[in-house]
């Protein structure tokens, strides 16, 4: 609610508040009309048009829908259906998500190289929990609260995670200890790659 309501408050400081989105906002609070979503990463200009098209200076990199609305990208429709960027040392992250603000959302993380080129994708597997992405010398791993839980499924002592091998172009379900993993000084949970809002494209007539 503090992040929506400081996103409300910079609008009408700029003197261009967007439109409400009425049909959703009684379920997800403040939202208004988006058309894309678009970020800067040094030389890389990435654009979401619809959800989910990633498309990289111009060029098409992957398209993906809802695994239940079939193989067509669906417009953005507003600010609750949100895409969030991150960059490392040797990819750059960008994550999507649909969400109904009531019991169903759905999320997805692109890894691109350098030169904007499609690394991976895939659904993320728990996002209603805590979740985290994490670089190192193995590559890119993902935990999460969920699978650090009783229903994560894994033996006793142990959690999963999904790991992108460096060299590799696939998420892998791996097994690791919990200590190292879970808890509250895991070195999983420090040095967290953070990502950060992409600047929304308003509808030109709004």
């Amino acid at each position: 609610m503090l992040a929506r309501a400081l996103v409300l408050l910079a609008v009408v400081i700029m003197g261009r508040a967007p439109a409400l989105a009425d049909d959703r906002s009684d379920a997800c609070g403040y939202v208004y009309p988006v058309d894309g979503y678009s970020a800067k990463v040094g030389e890389l200009l990435i654009e979401l048009p619809v959800n989910d098209r990633l498309v990289v200076n111009g060029v098409v990199r992957a398209e993906h829908a809802r695994y239940d609305e079939g193989s067509t990208p669906r417009p953005w429709h507003d600010s609750a259906n949100t895409a969030e960027i991150a960059a490392t040392s040797d990819y750059v992250l960008v994550r999507t998500l649909w969400t109904d603000c009531v019991d169903y959302s759905w999320s997805r993380i692109y890894v691109l190289d350098q030169s904007g080129s499609l690394i991976a994708t895939s659904a993320l597997w728990s996002i209603h929990d805590e979740f985290w992405f994490k670089m190192d010398a193995t590559g890119l791993t993902f935990a999460s609260d969920w699978f650090c839980g009783k229903d994560g499924g894994a033996p006793a002592g142990r959690a999963y995670v999904y790991v992108l091998r460096k060299g590799s172009t696939t998420f892998r379900k791996e097994e690791r200890g919990w200590k190292e993993t879970c808890s509250d000084t895991a070195s999983l949970r420090a040095n967290r790659v953070f990502f950060t809002p992409m600047q929304p494209i308003l509808p030109a007539n709004k």
